[in-house]
């Protein structure tokens, strides 16, 4: 097995800014999906917002190529197909943190700074994963194959450094894979792009939180006492285990049993706006299910329903379906209903774009 990473700059926005594509979706960020139980490394450091995903349409080039694909404990196995003379004829790859609930439907993996000055994204043939890791770095992990005699077939993985263009970028992605084919590329309306920070509601520190009404749970502030893997600073101190950027954050607490808890925030807008988002993080043990929607005088903006997995994080985006209008206020709702274990979800930086 062979990897192919590029490392970027670290900024704390960078998983809202890296993006795959993915069956039923096409284009995505990578904060914007289903996400899995966020990676841990031994000694305790984690990272809640890293991600690889595996490729069901590329899964079937391993097994056309190399042999039979098994997958059972998170474990992607396979047979060797003509037996490679050096190895055994069964490989194994531990790959514990991989996403089976998303699938990747093409080797590309992007990403985009903050000024939208340029574009770098990685794609490789026959990519058995997809996505971001610790540093973090760009992975489109090519699986290896070899011939009758034995011998290592060529990996190929193509690197792009552009312009922040999507299009010139898929032009390029689908010239270069005319052999494998480029997968899924469609871009649809209920994605962000370009990129954009969007504009800062609400940041879930002390004086934010007053703003918002729990309803049958509890809301406060939250500072862990574990913390997120990231690059240090210069006193030797990692990030905290808030969401993102900001200095601190709050925590939703829903007891076990509650039939319904809400948290609602009134917001004034005075300017056209596509989506709402509020990042997440999963501190209970159990998944969550939560419900978004925007309203404004009982008229329902938009609203949509997110799964949070098990000690995941997401950014929960809402897209608009209805006009909003600017001369009237806004209230955000977050509903859990039967929660049958308790819930505490760690939240932080609710924009608009």
């Amino acid at each position: 097995m062979r990897h192919l990473a590029i490392r970027t700059i670290l900024i704390s926005t960078w998983p809202a800014r890296a993006s795959c594509f993915f069956e039923n979706k096409g284009f995505r960020w990578i904060s914007d999906v289903q996400r899995t139980r966020c990676e841990s490394q031994p000694g305790g450091a984690e990272g809640p917002w890293i991600q690889t995903f595996g490729s069901g349409a590329l899964s079937s080039q391993i097994t056309d190529d190399v042999g039979e694909v098994l997958q059972q404990d998170y474990t992607l196995k396979w047979d060797s197909g003509p037996p490679h003379p050096e190895l055994p004829s069964t490989r194994s790859h531990y790959d514990a943190w991989r996403n089976t609930d998303e699938v990747a439907t093409a080797g590309l993996v992007g990403w985009v700074p903050n000024d939208l000055s340029y574009l770098i994204a990685i794609a490789s043939e026959n990519a058995y994963k997809i996505g971001i890791r610790w540093a973090p770095c760009l992975h489109s992990n090519p699986a290896s194959r070899w011939n009758e005699s034995g011998e290592y077939l060529p990996l190929r993985s193509v690197i792009y450094i552009l312009p922040a263009d999507l299009e010139m970028l898929l032009t390029l992605h689908k010239a270069d894979s005319k052999a494998s084919g480029p997968g899924d590329l469609s871009i649809s309306a209920e994605t962000l792009w370009p990129y954009t920070a969007g504009e800062l509601l609400g940041s879930f520190e002390k004086g934010d939180i007053e703003s918002w009404q729990a309803n049958a749970s509890s809301f406060a502030s939250y500072q862990s006492t574990p913390q997120w893997k990231c690059d240090k600073t210069d006193e030797g101190v990692g990030c905290r285990r808030n969401v993102a950027e900001s200095q601190g954050s709050a925590i939703w607490e829903i007891p076990a049993g509650e039939k319904k808890a809400v948290l609602t925030k009134s917001v004034q807008l005075d300017g056209p706006v596509s989506h709402f988002a509020v990042d997440a993080i999963n501190c209970g043990e159990a998944k969550v299910e939560i419900f978004f929607e925007a309203k404004q005088e009982g008229l329902l903006l938009g609203s949509k329903t997110f799964l949070l997995s098990y000690k995941a994080g997401r950014r929960l985006l809402l897209p608009m379906t209805e006009t909003i209008d600017p001369e009237k206020a806004l209230l955000l709702s977050l509903v859990v209903r039967d929660a049958q274990h308790p819930a505490k979800i760690v939240m932080d930086n609710l924009r608009c774009f």
